[in-house]
């Protein structure tokens, strides 16, 4: 079974490595405040922290004054900006962005931290943290997500093999259309693996990953033909017609 992993490159020897520490966050700062007057008394974020003269000088004012400057945590810049340190080569200061976004609860950064977890790329390799922000993301509904993190219940990465689990995670991604779960649902069928063996659920399943441009599902289907009688091909052909991609099974 194929582990495909969201934008994530190939991992390169020399990638240089690093335990995760406390994640930065670049704030989006919104300015509410009067400066009709200098020096007159302190600015204050939103959360009741000082904010000091040199800051304010960053945000174009260069004075003290009376008010609120509340500072917002914008995830999705984090995220892009490790996107951007990452395809310039800079793995190291990328992780610390994508957690950044991550703990501020944005799905793609947890995604992609998994990832890279899983790749150690950035970080030490760590199929545990990998498991942990699968998770995250996975129960926020990301199909891609919900495929990686049964493979690792599937392949036990980071956990005990538990096979159930994994074909609740393919089902899942697999009932939003995603190729490659729909076709590890297929093959936990078609090997028996956390469900019963079902070559007519195999069949379908790999017949509609092989809809979907899964490049092993059409050879997977035609060898698992050869163990069906023609009414049980007809029957499985039947059943992966009756699901349009997205419906729920």
């Amino acid at each position: 079974m194929a582990m495909a992993f969201k934008s994530v490159a190939d991992v390169t020897q020399g990638a240089p490595k690093l335990a995760l520490a406390t994640y930065p966050s670049r704030l989006r700062l919104d300015v509410k405040a009067s400066f009709d007057a200098p020096a007159i008394g302190p600015c204050i974020t939103s959360d009741g922290r000082g904010m000091n003269k040199a800051l304010l000088k960053i945000l174009g004012t260069g004075l003290l004054c009376f008010g609120t400057v509340q500072a917002i945590a914008d995830p999705q810049e984090d995220f892009e900006l490790g996107l951007e340190l990452y395809d310039a080569g800079n793995y190291v200061e990328a992780v610390k962005w994508y957690g950044s976004a991550a703990e501020q609860g944005f799905v793609p950064a947890q995604l992609q931290l998994g990832a890279v977890y899983f790749n150690g790329l950035g970080v030490e390799k760590d199929y545990g943290q990998a498991l942990f922000w699968f998770t995250k993301a996975a129960e926020r509904g990301d199909a891609e997500a919900q495929t990686n993190l049964g493979y690792l219940y599937d392949k036990a990465f980071g956990v005990g093999q538990d096979y159930k689990k994994a074909v609740a995670w393919y089902r899942k991604a697999a009932a939003q259309g995603h190729a490659s779960a729909q076709f590890d649902l297929g093959m936990m069928y078609y090997e028996g693996l956390g469900v019963a063996q079902d070559y007519i659920e195999a069949h379908k399943w790999l017949n509609i990953a092989a809809g979907n441009g899964h490049p092993d599902a059409a050879a997977s289907r035609e060898h698992t033909e050869k163990r069906m009688t023609d009414a049980q091909i007809a029957e499985a052909q039947k059943r992966a017609s009756e699901w349009p991609a997205g419906r729920r099974p």
